[in-house]
């Protein structure tokens, strides 16, 4: 079956690819634990741009009104 545009952007493959398969689980709670802690990196991640970008406007000259 093809990928949607939505899967091919997001790269939901590749994505979902990342946390161990059931198989490898050594635990019931070991998946939630990845995805929960894959999520903060994530999130940090977007909370970092959005900072230097933050930065970058304060050191312009100009502010917009």
């Amino acid at each position: 079956m093809a990928l949607t545009d939505y899967e091919k952007y997001i790269r939901t493959d590749e994505l979902l690819g990342l946390q161990k398969s059931v198989e490898q689980l050594t635990c019931h709670d070991e998946l939630q634990f990845q995805v929960v802690h894959q999520a903060h990196e994530l999130y940090m991640k977007l909370i970092e741009h959005e900072l230097r970008f933050s930065c970058e406007l304060l050191g312009q000259d100009s502010l917009a009104r």
